[in-house]
């Protein structure tokens, strides 16, 4: 009977290790598609085609929603990650090149490419303020939430860097790295991935100190990066029956 027990403990703690995880979604440069992108070999699958050029892309933990910048406007949408249906929160925004959400703060943050701007924004009604305009162009936006800081890629060169969101405050972190466009924060293995400026790369990415390998070679030109984690309850059968266990926020 001991034996029995054991072996079924052991099945469960299998399924909770394995179950866990997240989806990376990327929006493809200079056309309106969002997809879906399995981080272990580089597929992908599209989630909807007739959305707005999407430059920036974030996932709100709290409410569920993607949210996404507009290429060359000043719009910014939330949309549904699971069929890609979309609404405008703000039309009235900086043109953002790089979004990412705080889930410490509630906060999204954005970046103006050609300002060098950081701005902290209300995912509700997309009011914004500014938190630094001193900071390098960059292009991808990543929130750690592991150590609390976001990272950004420069524009135009392979640089990476950690920032400050309270004060936009920076330090390089690599500059040897490709030119990325979208950046992503998988807190489930707690690299960056970043996909590559005019190519169809995409970077698992060391944040300690930039350290990276491709992942694939082959995806569509992405230019925003986010992350979303898979059904937060699973399923265990076990003696008593059904069990529902609940993931924690990050």
């Amino acid at each position: 009977m001991m034996r029995i027990v054991i072996l079924i403990l052991v099945v469960v703690c299998f399924v909770i290790q394995t179950s866990f995880g997240a989806i990376l979604y990327g929006t493809e440069n200079s056309a309106g598609t969002l997809y879906q992108i399995d981080t272990t070999d580089g597929s992908y699958s599209v989630v909807n085609d007739q959305l707005p050029w999407l430059q920036g892309l974030a996932y709100n933990s709290s409410n569920g929603y993607l949210y996404g910048s507009e290429s060359g406007a000043g719009s910014l949408y939330q949309i549904d990650p699971i069929d890609g249906n979309f609404s405008v929160v703000n039309s009235q925004l900086p043109w953002l090149e790089g979004l990412t959400y705080n889930s410490s703060d509630g906060f999204l943050y954005g970046s103006e490419l050609d300002a060098g701007s950081l701005y902290r924004i209300d995912p509700i009604d997309g009011s914004y303020s500014t938190v630094n305009n001193q900071l390098p162009w960059l292009e991808g936006l990543a929130y750690n939430s592991y150590d609390g800081y976001l990272y950004g890629s420069e524009s135009g060169v392979g640089s990476l860097y950690q920032i400050d969101a309270i004060d936009g405050s920076y330090s390089l972190i690599d500059d040897q790295l490709p030119w990325l466009q979208g950046l992503a924060y998988n807190p489930f293995d707690g690299f960056l991935y970043g996909s590559e400026l005019g190519a169809g790369n995409l970077y698992r990415i060391n944040p300690a100190d930039g350290g990276h390998t491709l992942v694939n070679d082959q995806t569509p030109w992405l230019e925003g990066l986010a992350y979303v984690p898979e059904p937060n309850s699973i399923i265990l059968i076990g003696l008593g029956g059904l069990t529902f266990l609940r993931k924690k926020k990050y």
